[in-house]
């Protein structure tokens, strides 16, 4: 059995199931992330989930700047390893 010339397409051509995304046009946002964080808190106060896939700047400052987000936030999940 040659292995080598195996291939497996699980996720389609496309690695996303070929799935056909529409075109995104990036925006440039007028707030930073760490603001949006802490505002977004208050507005939704106990009815946001933070969900981190990547560096927890954002989080790590909004904390910092106003320590009370926490009790504002239903729950965060994060990615690490």
């Amino acid at each position: 059995m040659r292995s080598a010339n195996l291939h497996f397409n699980l996720h389609g051509s496309d690695g996303f199931g070929n799935v056909k995304f529409p075109p995104i046009k990036p925006k440039v946002e007028d707030e930073s992330g760490v603001n949006a964080l802490i505002r977004l808190s208050r507005l939704y106060r106990g009815k946001l989930t933070v969900l981190a896939l990547g560096p927890l700047t954002n989080l790590a400052m909004a904390i910092r700047l106003d320590s009370s987000i926490k009790d504002c936030l239903q729950g965060i999940y994060l990615m690490g390893g």
